[in-house]
């Protein structure tokens, strides 16, 4: 049949292929040698990340906190797709995932003296050592990369040129928070001269950035999480953004990013998935809307605690732990279990990226 077809209609076919399993793409390479030349060619695949516009989901990465083995902090990459085009990257026995994006991992890697950062490309392998800047024992860090290449589309970021944003402050938060920005290109961060004053002490940066227009954003807190930090990309400013009223209530909150602009906020309460939102056009949150659980995930066991532990950024996808891991589509309604629950209390880093396996093996077979 596959000879009959036309070799337009036989792309447009192709093109159509689920990206969130590379198996799919294998499997189609081995009908027989048109098509795995269809699917081998430069053109076509810049078509197919265009035509599918945002990365799929291939893993996520788990941070894992073990305060029974001396505070010894790690991490895993647990893969949503067979075959896994990733695996755990030989950088250490002992790393923390501080933020992904763009097609990359940013990592601190424990045991060297001192502590060092790591940018990595699961899909390549590649690492890229960061010197992290000169600060002082009692200060607390939060950092975040993104892709620094003009006009990149961020389809297809395996390369190039990168930053790292590190936000940072000492005496528990008591001094003023800090901005410094490491480039690739020169490899070195410029100085910290962005600074704001916090009117209340804070322990922790509690989750991942979420990268929001020109913004990276921030949540920090001394219990949960009470406040949110926004740092502009071309301004270069700081401010800080308060909670919605009585959020005290809520467990761990993560925060999104809106299809028609600004943020928003998920969170839960009595096995109940709030949401609420905030746009420059309306300078305020908004809540808007409410899930039961218990409609979402089939045999939920309401005996386990039930939190947000993390977002797929540019989606509409949240990660739940309850009973396992799992990813919920916040408009369809969809849910998905991924993992295990091994530790509910860390926050999950998804890994996103369009992976097309080199397919030139294949024509050997047919």
């Amino acid at each position: 049949m596959a000879s009959t077809l036309l070799p337009e209609l036989v792309e447009e076919i192709l093109l159509r292929v689920p990206p969130d399993e590379p198996a799919h793409l294998i499997r189609a390479a081995l009908v027989c040698k048109p098509w795995c030349h269809i699917l081998s060619d430069r053109r076509f695949l810049r078509r197919y990340r265009s035509f599918h516009r945002s990365p799929p989901l291939l893993g996520y990465i788990h941070n894992l906190y073990y305060p029974l083995r001396k505070g010894q902090q790690s991490s895993r990459f647990v893969p949503t797709t067979i075959p896994s085009p990733v695996s755990t990257p030989a950088i250490g026995c002992r790393w923390w995932a501080f933020d992904c994006r763009h097609g990359r991992v940013l990592v601190k890697v424990f045991g060297d003296d001192p502590c060092r950062l790591v940018v990595w490309n699961p899909i390549t392998g590649e690492q890229h050592d960061v010197s992290e800047p000169p600060c002082s024992r009692s200060t607390t860090t939060t950092h975040a990369v993104l892709c620094a290449m003009e006009g990149c589309d961020h389809l297809d970021c395996h390369g190039g040129p990168f930053l790292v944003v590190l936000v940072e402050t000492s005496n528990g938060g008591e001094d003023p928070l800090m901005v410094s920005v490491y480039l690739s290109d020169t490899g070195v961060w410029s100085a910290r001269t962005y600074n704001i004053d916090v009117d209340f002490r804070f322990k922790y940066f509690d989750q991942p950035s979420v990268l929001a227009g020109d913004a990276l954003y921030f949540t920090f807190g001394e219990c949960w999480m009470s406040g949110i930090l926004k740092y502009d990309l071309c301004k270069y400013e700081l401010s800080v953004i308060d909670m919605p009223a009585g959020d005290e209530d809520f467990t761990a909150k993560s925060l999104i990013k809106l299809e028609e602009g600004g943020i928003g906020l998920v969170s839960m309460l009595d096995n109940c998935i709030y949401m609420w939102s905030r746009t420059d056009s309306i300078g305020g949150w908004v809540e808007h809307r409410v899930m039961e659980l218990d409609m979402l995930l089939h045999k939920h066991d309401q005996s386990y605690a039930s939190s947000v532990i993390g977002i797929v950024e540019g989606t509409n996808t949240i990660f739940i732990s309850t009973y396992a891991i799992f990813t919920l589509d916040l408009k369809s309604r969809q849910a998905r279990k991924v993992g295990e629950n091994r530790d509910p209390y860390c926050p999950m880093l998804p890994y996103m990226s369009f992976y097309t396996p080199k397919l030139a093996s294949c024509l050997s077979l047919l």
